[in-house]
């Protein structure tokens, strides 16, 4: 059900970022804090990034995306196939 899987998702930003704060709405500064990323999806970063000639802002737009596509997933940390998604919907 996508409603549920969306609702979860709210929820857990709500406790992660505060009741008013989705991943959508985040500076680019606490993103560090929030977007925490498995050991196999570090290493993909700066790839991702190189690879698609990713600026700043899109490279943060990226990580919002992850962290959502996690969030609807249930989990706390950012997979390599998040990134890959996120990247992706971004026509990166």
């Amino acid at each position: 059900m996508v409603a549920g899987r969306v609702a979860a998702a709210r929820a857990a930003q709500a406790r992660r970022q505060g009741p008013d704060r989705l991943n959508a709405g985040l500076a680019a500064a606490q993103l560090g804090e929030v977007c925490e990323l498995e050991p196999d999806a570090r290493g993909l970063v700066p790839r991702l990034s190189e690879a698609h000639a990713l600026t700043g802002r899109g490279f943060h737009g990226v990580f919002r995306m992850a962290r959502t596509i996690a969030d609807l997933d249930g989990r706390q940390r950012i997979a390599m196939a998040d990134l890959l998604e996120a990247g992706e919907y971004r026509g990166a």
